[in-house]
């Protein structure tokens, strides 16, 4: 741009998804690596020349997406499949396949259900470049992408540098159920913390129907790439879209706050109990039980529980899953009908008393809200969280797993409020497939285990001293 008559000597970026993620790594260049050959001068000056960021539901790390939870994100498989198509067919074709995932977002479950994995992705797709990196996909882990011993392949996907170097004012562009939701609200986070100029907007906005206001990127260009003095400035930092579960959920609200999550919020605890329920403190019987009541539910790899919605790559978003709770590898626990509105801002989160009968076992965990209809439950989808647990945990005489360890899970943020009349509820399952890959049961690698086995989880419940959902409700404006 240096050698153009046009350029001004600063410039700004825009971009959603794989744009995003490559404005993070123009902001993670290192300009005292030798191929720059830069002075000091020209160091701080390639550094001021980046103005101004607009990311639209860009990642950073790649790898934390496909691995981080220490199961395989299977959509790689179907993004695989579409580049595919396009190198062999062209960009229409590919397109069109992509429409087609929104329409049917488990893809190619054919592949994704196969054991070996890595047999099944080598039967699907030709060799070339499209095999050779899905390849190494399938035969990653969570332990390859962190810390020192990360491999180098991973290693180059992560473009975390730029949240701890950056100046530059960043808008951060994210949605509640967009697939990069957690990314988007870390990168504000840590931008936050170290006091660069940001700006968060949330929605209620899935990967595929991301879109931007074109005025909000235009008034952060006015501010920060043109310096204009009467630009239309943000009046507040944050601005989040507040879904609802209730009779007025087609009039979702938009509000500002000056930080994320608001200052004004108070944890409040749910004690997960017998028979489904659901427990607000002022519920809870004032006589401690003597005995403890458990729940359980059985995972088979070879019937994994299924995905609806949620943060998808492709389709997703929010959806009736109210089969869900009907299903018995799964436990539901709802609240009587709210009494008052409850809205949440944050991020909510589980603390759960478990054990397995097998070390090897996942865990997934969805808030929904629950409406009446017709004297029928119709749920649907707020946030979520899966991990694959340590097969070490509770080691001790009745070795791994089959100890009871309290695991504390966040869920993704969100902003959501809850009408008078309906319920709030909280899914405990084993898996999401095919969102991600199944738990073998056997503690064989992902990519070559042949062999599958069941588990079975319990859970410690108990108004008090049980296991339990921390929400965080948004105190007085």
């Amino acid at each position: 741009m240096r050698q153009q008559a046009w350029y001004t000597g600063r410039f700004a970026t825009f971009g959603m998804s794989y744009l995003g993620y490559t404005q993070w790594s123009i902001m993670a260049a290192r300009y005292d690596s030798p191929r720059y050959n830069y002075s000091d001068a020209e160091k701080r000056a390639a550094a001021r020349e980046h103005a101004a960021a607009v990311v639209l539901v860009g990642p950073h790390n790649f790898a934390d997406l496909v691995w981080g939870t220490g199961a395989m994100w299977l959509a790689a498989v179907d993004w695989a499949g579409a580049t595919q198509t396009m190198g062999q067919k062209g960009i229409a074709r590919a397109m069109w396949d992509m429409v087609q995932l929104t329409r049917n977002p488990d893809g190619d479950v054919e592949t994704k259900r196969g054991v070996p994995l890595l047999t099944a992705v080598e039967r699907r797709f030709e060799e070339g470049s499209t095999l050779a990196w899905l390849r190494e996909h399938v035969k990653g882990s969570r332990e390859q992408i962190q810390g020192e011993r990360a491999r180098e392949y991973w290693r180059r996907m992560d473009q975390s540098r730029a949240l701890e170097t950056t100046e530059v004012p960043v808008l951060l562009v994210g949605g509640w159920v967009d697939v990069f939701v957690r990314e988007t609200v870390k990168q504000w986070r840590r931008l936050d913390e170290r006091g660069v100029t940001v700006g968060l907007t949330m929605g209620g906005r899935s990967h595929a129907d991301a879109d931007q206001d074109m005025r909000e990127m235009f008034d952060w260009f006015e501010t920060h790439l043109a310096q204009k003095p009467d630009a239309k400035r943000r009046p507040a930092r944050a601005r989040v879209q507040v879904m609802t579960t209730g009779p007025d959920a087609n009039k979702d609200e938009w509000k500002w706050f000056s930080s994320w999550p608001p200052a004004n919020i108070q944890p409040v605890h749910l004690g997960l109990a017998a028979d489904g329920q659901l427990l607000f403190p002022s519920d809870t019987p004032s006589q401690t039980k003597t005995t403890t009541d458990t729940a359980s539910f059985t995972f088979d790899p070879h019937h994994p529980t299924p995905t609806y919605g949620g943060d998808l790559l492709f389709g997703g978003g929010y959806v009736d899953d109210s089969a869900l709770a009907d299903r018995s590898d799964v436990l539901a626990f709802t609240t009587p009908p709210l009494s008052r509105s409850v809205e949440i801002h944050g991020r909510p989160r589980i603390e759960l008393l478990h054990r397995s009968d097998n070390p090897h076992v996942d865990l997934f965990i969805r808030l929904c809200g629950v409406e009446f209809k017709s004297g029928t439950a119709v749920s649907r989808n707020i946030c979520q969280a899966y991990q694959r647990l340590d097969p070490q945990r509770g080691v001790g005489a009745s070795g791994g797993g089959k100890t009871t360890v309290k695991v504390v899970l966040e869920l993704s943020d969100c902003a959501h409020r809850f009408h008078a009349g309906t319920a709030i509820r909280v899914v405990v399952a084993g898996g999401n497939f095919p969102h991600y890959s199944v738990n073998l049961g056997t503690g064989e690698a992902q990519a070559t285990g042949t062999v599958m086995r069941p588990a079975t989880h319990t859970v410690v419940l108990g108004e008090k001293e049980g296991s339990r959902l921390v929400l965080p409700v948004l105190t007085v404006e």
